[in-house]
């Protein structure tokens, strides 16, 4: 008969396993309750249990020590269905024969093998590091009871050997500790009766996991307080068994569990802290670049007490990466230097002088500060143009305008194709693992170049001419970018990038084409001149495949926002097909605008665009995939929309449309009276805010405009929550609506944010008086003059202001200084900035020019 066990594992003195089939279980108790019960009086088990959902024959044998206590156990076995199996092939009466031998074979094997997994749990526990390994083409010797064992070559590998027996008696075993796993490897008898055991768990680290064990790890926290602390242990346990074959995934209960998270350091960090910088050291060890970058996590000032020195030595490990991910680990500027006058490898020495940079930023008056600069200064005058520009960006964070006198010289590296594959080869980011490309720096050049504008476009212009000469598509996509990030950033360069997108729009590749045509659709109306070279452009489908949309689609956009009604036809049609794809991606710049984004501006074209609006949502219904963009557009055109509201009021019973309807419905007021009876119709989520709002709808569009009163002014007067609306509902009664002005003066005294601009529309819409209505709605406007943020309570004050009439001397100024700021007027990103920048610069322009026109000229 032959046959291979089935299992192995090995366990300490308490059950814990050393080495089982499932790596999720090292670290954690075995459950065979016979052999913990045997293990302590140090006797040995043989007999039958249940394995998952199999029989097995089963051997449970103690590890004893040269003094003779036990310090660990070994059980070996096989299922019974594979001995049945066999057992098959010969007579019947050879079945419980077979199962005796089996049980007595695995009994013979595991006594022998007790000798040699010893001096391997007597190692793991030793409190010493381990002797420095010997190369793996020449294994160390081993010594069994009779002297030195021989070895043979096995035929399954070249590099596991085979140690003999004969039949009655085991004459040689072997358990040898490799870099990479555990061979355990014996042959029986006359060598047709075999059992091959391969273990491919080792221990290679440098600390005692009796000592690991010894941590009180439940007296201590964790940053997730599910977890329990001793889960650190566990996974610390299963790092130094996995030894070389350990990954990044078997780092990650540690990135969870002692990491710092929102500045708190939990106190398990302490208690890991040596073992994983034992773990990090060795160098037997695999993952010790994430180990690394863990340990470069925990760096924290509750930790600064605690031993660093192993950690810091590893600066100079001989592996490059090692000492790349090591230089995470400090900031002092002296133990930078010390790496920086012996290191030649350009792939350490870039990061290095990188984290110099970092480190005089830091502390300029640290006391290598000036070797420190003499160092960056002596790579400036090197001759590695990759390691030149490290030097550059090391130094612009101690002198910025370095980066602004350097600009030609680094136009020119970065223009020099040959150069491309350098950058990758050798400019290594630790904190992240990767290589950047010469396309990842021009990025980080142009936001180092921030505080220079002028200089940041002169940077991205000349890139994109220059790539445009010499064909360097990569380079001009992304200096495009570059412009591209400038422009919702900053109006001033608008003419400046005007001729430059203009100038591409017939460019070879689909992507620098597609971006050329969305810095001229940003641009609007300035970009006329282009009108027939986009249009020409409706059909292109070039594109990016990181980016969303095609040529066409942008160019259709762009005639849009230049007024051409080229792009008309099949407008609908393409915005369509856009809602119905999975956008969910959509994030990266330029991306295809949002159907109310394209189709809001095109009011003036209802009439035109509204019949294939209204077969979208018929088609669609409530859960179309464009359905609900298309009813955003409809609230907005307001009037204009009416008669697609047979087309909604189905879309009322489904709670995904029935809010967008009822926007709808409030934004048509009395024009919509004839959607009346649907109301009840209508299902809406279960939601504190959606409690009355069918009652406040059917308020809104009720042509008895006095019970439509009534019931918002008995609402204000109860003091309901303001956030409802009925204030502002007030609003539309006008002078009618003056009853309540007490009670709305009073809510616009007690409330803040939206409620207050609401209920300061509201007193003056009712009683026709300017204060102090204007005096709430300045609050608004004088923010942003002061670097505030709130653009849309900005847009609605400035809007009531302008139907007041009149402003103060102090909100002209606040008016003209955001008139005459370079930032764009939004708080949004990508191409939504530009357009809100648009509207918002609109609307100062009417407050100032209506503020210029003489008294008798006002209306």
């Amino acid at each position: 008969m032959r046959r291979r066990l089935d299992f192995v594992v090995i366990v300490d003195k308490q059950g814990i396993r050393y080495t089982q089939a499932d790596p999720n279980l090292i670290g954690t108790r075995i459950p065979y309750a016979p052999g913990l019960d045997a293990l302590r009086p140090g006797r040995t088990v043989t007999g039958r249990n249940e394995v998952g959902s199999h029989a097995a024959m089963r051997t449970f044998m103690p590890i004893r020590d040269s003094d003779g206590s036990v310090i660990g156990g070994v059980a070996v076995g096989v299922r019974v269905t594979g001995i049945g199996a066999e057992a098959t092939e010969q007579r019947p009466v050879v079945l419980g024969v077979t199962a005796f031998a089996v049980s007595c074979v695995v009994r013979a094997v595991v006594r022998r093998a007790c000798r040699d997994v010893r001096s391997w749990i007597c190692s793991a526990n030793a409190r010493r590091p381990p002797p420095a390994r010997p190369p793996r083409s020449c294994p160390p010797p081993v010594h069994g009871r009779h002297g030195p064992l021989d070895r043979r070559q096995s035929p399954e590998s070249d590099s596991e050997p085979v140690f003999r027996k004969h039949r009655h008696s085991v004459r040689s075993s072997r358990f040898r500790a490799t870099g990479r796993r555990f061979s355990w490897t014996m042959t029986a008898g006359d060598g047709r009766d075999d059992v091959v055991v391969v273990v491919d768990r080792m221990t290679v680290t440098r600390f005692s996991l009796e000592e690991l064990d010894a941590v009180a790890w439940d007296g201590l926290e964790t940053n997730l307080s599910p977890d329990p602390a001793a889960d650190v242990s566990r996974a610390l346990r299963r790092l130094a068994l996995a030894g070389a074959e350990a990954t990044e995934k078997d780092c990650d209960p540690l990135y969870c569990l002692v990491t710092m998270i929102e500045g708190q350091t939990p106190s398990a960090a302490a208690a890991a802290l040596p073992f994983i910088i034992a773990l990090a050291a060795d160098p037997a060890m695999g993952a010790r670049v994430s180990l690394i970058r863990i340990l470069a996590i925990m760096r924290a000032p509750a930790l600064a007490g605690e031993n660093w020195t192993d950690a810091w030595a590893l600066l100079a490990d001989p592996d490059p990466a090692v000492r790349r991910a090591a230089i995470l680990l400090t900031g002092d500027v002296p133990l930078l230097l010390e790496r920086c006058r012996v290191e030649t490898d350009p792939t350490v020495r870039l990061p290095l002088l990188l984290a110099l940079g970092d480190a005089v930023a830091a502390d300029p008056e640290d006391h290598g500060a000036e070797e420190a600069r003499a160092v960056l200064a002596a790579a400036l005058d090197g001759d590695d143009p990759v390691l030149w520009v490290a030097a550059v960006h090391a130094s612009a964070k101690l002198d910025p305008e370095l980066l602004v006198r350097q600009l030609d010289q680094l136009i020119e590296v970065f223009c020099d194709p040959a150069l491309c594959p350098r950058f990758e080869e050798t400019w290594h980011t630790p904190a992240y693992g990767g290589t950047l490309t010469r396309e990842n720096l021009v990025r980080l050049t142009g936001f180092l170049l921030g505080h220079d504008p002028d200089a940041q476009l002169s940077f991205a212009r000349r890139l994109v001419e220059s790539a445009q000469r010499t064909g360097d598509t990569p380079l001009c996509r992304e200096a495009l970018d570059l412009a591209w990030r400038l422009l919702t950033e900053r109006r001033s360069v608008e003419a400046a990038l005007l001729p430059l997108a203009g100038g591409l729009l017939h460019h070879p590749d689909g992507a620098v084409r597609l971006r050329a045509v969305n810095i001229l659709a940003a641009l609007g109306p300035v970009s006329a001149p282009y009108a027939d070279r986009l249009a020409a452009l409706l059909d292109d489908p070039g594109a990016d495949e990181l980016l969303d949309g095609t040529v066409g689609e942008f160019a259709r956009w762009a005639l849009t926002r230049v007024g051409d009604l080229r792009a008309l036809p099949g407008l609908i049609a393409q915005l369509r097909a856009q809602e119905e794809q999975d956008r969910s991606y959509a994030y990266d710049e330029p991306r295809r605008p949002e159907v109310k984004d394209v189709l809001i501006p095109l009011r003036a074209h209802a009439d035109v665009l509204l019949p294939a609006v209204r077969e979208t949502i018929r088609q669609g219904g409530a859960r179309g995939g464009a359905t609900r963009a298309f009813i955003e557009v409809l609230e907005a055109w307001g009037g204009d929309a009416l008669p697609a509201l047979p087309d909604l009021l189905p879309l009322l019973t489904d709670t995904w449309t029935s809010g967008h309807v009822i926007a709808v419905l409030r934004a048509l007021g009395p024009a919509a009276a004839s959607a009346e009876p649907a109301l009840p119709t209508v299902r809406l989520l279960d939601s504190p805010y959606n409690h009355g709002v069918v009652a406040r709808t059917s308020a809104h569009i009720s042509a008895d405009r006095e019970a439509a009163l009534r019931f918002f002014g008995d609402a204000v007067m109860a003091e309901e929550d303001s956030w409802c609306g009925s204030v502002g509902a007030l609003a539309g009664f006008g002078l009618d609506a003056a009853p309540y002005a007490d009670q709305v003066r009073l809510a616009m005294e007690n409330s803040t944010h939206w409620p207050r601009l609401d209920a300061a529309v509201t007193l003056w819409s009712i009683t026709g008086l300017a204060e102090p209505s204007r005096q709430v709605l300045e609050e608004f406007v004088l923010l942003i003059a002061d670097g505030g943020d709130g653009f849309g309570f900005f847009r609605d004050a400035l809007e009531a202001l302008i139907r007041i009439g009149g402003i103060s001397p102090a909100a002209r100024v606040a008016l003209l200084t955001a008139q005459q700021s370079d930032r764009r007027l939004s708080g949004d990103e990508g191409y939504s900035t530009i357009l809100q920048d648009e509207e918002l610069r609109a609307l100062i322009e009417r407050a100032l020019a209506y503020d210029r026109t003489p008294r008798g000229e006002k209306q």
